[in-house]
């Protein structure tokens, strides 16, 4: 079989589609948000590149029109994206949107989202952050160009000797994806929730996303008479949930979005997150968001979000009694999230994606 001319292989700029197949979460959701806008901004574009993505067999890719979708054989896992991956890609410069990269590949662009493996070891499995740790430096050393969400995350990438600093280019998050669902206007009620009589969070084991102190706060005798509503099913390791907290379970993004509307506040407490995407949604939705004064909130958040201490609990429960004592206030906050939130779109975020891309250079080699 006659290969591809080299020039042409130049041309075509690559999607490493791991994170199709990989535990959906919030790193998973952005590069499927990234990839969705990238393919409508392609389409109104006559660019003389041309994208395809690579993706394991039966991995549910979605739906595109401008970007191509080509599946590799294999599982979709570790080994895939460093052999089977690397073998697809090579001569082409391949984009990697969920922090991993075949190593072997000498024409990566690599979005790494956070250093929390770094930051904050005890919120994954050991042999999670031993890969992490050997391969986040070996990726970065060896990309065309490193990417991340904020700024913040730049300079903890760049102090853990991944890139160097201002190395990386900090692409925001998108939050529009919310409004894309309808809401499901029955799960409020099925829940067994009230509107504005709960305050909502997601529940969390790792550490870092700090649910302990919220537990701590809704044993004020203050928050007696309001339930927090828990999204998830983990509790932190020992903790246990006083009776005005529920957990919810897993739900979809219909009874979310729903959730989000009706809810008194959105409350976020983590010590440290590479963006913060869940109170941006919440914002959108309409809903007042109080999020820690630590890593990228205040970076993206400063003055649309009640700023709160990550370590005490107390302001957090001042905050909840003022906004249920003050409807004003309130709805002067979730006119200011929701005016940020309305500016974070992914058309944005793609576009700046699709200019860092072209930035760094696509040329041919042997990757």
């Amino acid at each position: 079989m006659t290969s591809e001319p080299r020039d042409a292989r130049a041309r075509e700029i690559l999607i490493n589609g791991r994170f199709l197949t990989a535990p959906q979460s919030g790193v998973q959701r952005v590069a499927r948000e990234l990839t969705i806008a990238l393919d409508r901004l392609l389409a109104t574009r006559n660019g003389s590149e041309r994208w395809r993505l690579l993706h394991a067999p039966g991995a549910p890719v979605p739906p595109l029109t401008a970007i191509a979708a080509q599946a590799v054989p294999g599982s979709g896992g570790t080994l895939w994206e460093q052999t089977a991956l690397w073998r697809a890609a090579r001569g082409r410069c391949l984009v990697n949107l969920a922090n991993t990269a075949p190593l072997l590949h000498g024409q990566n662009i690599v979005m790494m989202h956070d250093a929390q493996v770094f930051d904050t070891p005890s919120s994954y499995p050991r042999a999670f952050r031993l890969w992490y740790r050997l391969m986040q430096p070996l990726a970065a050393r060896r990309a065309r160009g490193l990417l991340t969400v904020s700024g913040f995350s730049a300079q903890r990438l760049a102090a853990h000797g991944i890139g160097q600093p201002g190395e990386a280019t900090a692409i925001w998050n998108g939050l529009d994806h919310i409004l894309r669902i309808d809401p499901d206007r029955e799960a409020v009620a099925r829940l067994g929730l009230r509107p504005q009589r709960y305050a909502l969070a997601f529940a969390a084991a790792q550490p870092h996303k700090n649910l302990a102190l919220l537990l701590r706060a809704w044993r004020d005798p203050r928050l007696a008479d309001l339930t927090l509503a828990l999204v998830g099913t983990a509790l932190p390791e020992g903790e246990t949930a006083p009776v005005n907290v529920r957990l919810l379970g897993r739900l979809d993004d219909a009874a979310l979005r729903a959730l989000y509307a009706d809810c008194l506040v959105f409350l976020f407490p983590s010590t440290t997150e590479g963006f913060g995407l869940p109170p941006g949604e919440a914002m959108l939705c309409g809903a007042p968001a109080a999020v820690s004064r630590a890593g990228a909130m205040p970076e993206v958040y400063e003055g649309a979000a009640e700023m709160l201490p990550p370590d005490d609990p107390a302001p957090w429960v001042d905050t909840v009694v003022a906004l249920t004592e003050d409807p004003a206030r309130r709805d002067a906050l979730a006119a200011a999230g929701q005016a940020r939130a309305v500016t974070l779109t992914w058309e944005r975020a793609a576009a700046q994606l699709l200019g860092a891309v072209h930035e760094k250079g696509v040329v041919p080699g042997d990757g």
